[in-house]
């Protein structure tokens, strides 16, 4: 039986993309296999981070199955696998759970394009897909302190429902996971 890193490994590898090698190096020595996911929502464990990218992967491919958009599936591998890559090493273990890592660069969906661009090219698409995948919760609207205007998260969602698939795959596995955990 495959274990959950090497079930990541291998769906990375799968997609062919040049650069894989030297982005599982960083992946590595960053410590993104063995953080968690968040400080004391979902996935507040290690590894929870690799488990959380799975668990959406997983949904974001049975939904593009079941409502047949057709995306394909370097781009549902690339998108679900990576799109908290930011998070890694954004957590520092203590006695009562995790805290936030000051010293850790802010950002979220944009961060991660970024780190994930120095390894491999992302499509227009995907970058969409990830720098959007915070939705609401990352618009300056929102949150006073977004990474992107309400108006731009509405025009790119609006075009492209892959981007609310996504969303809405990542809220679906967040749910999921914290019904499992009680």
């Amino acid at each position: 039986m495959v274990n959950e890193k090497e079930e990541f490994i291998d769906l990375i590898k799968s997609t062919n993309k040049v650069g894989t090698k030297q982005l599982l190096d960083y992946l590595e020595t960053s410590g993104f296999f063995e953080s968690p996911a968040s400080t004391r929502f979902h996935g507040n464990y290690p590894r929870g981070l690799l488990k959380h990218s799975l668990n959406v992967y997983k949904t974001f491919k049975a939904l593009n199955e079941n409502l047949k958009l057709g995306l394909e599936e370097n781009s549902i591998i690339i998108c679900a696998l990576l799109h908290d890559v930011c998070k890694a090493g954004a957590y520092i273990k203590r006695d009562t759970g995790y805290l936030w890592n000051n010293a850790h660069p802010k950002g979220h969906g944009t961060l991660s394009v970024q780190i994930i661009s120095q390894f491999i090219k992302l499509t227009e698409r995907e970058t969409k897909i990830i720098a959007l995948h915070m939705n609401l919760y990352q618009t300056r609207e929102f949150s006073g302190r977004g990474e992107y205007s309400l108006r731009d998260l509405t025009m790119h969602s609006g075009v492209d429902f892959a981007i609310k698939l996504f969303y809405f795959s990542d809220e679906i596995a967040t749910f999921l996971e914290n019904e499992n955990k009680n």
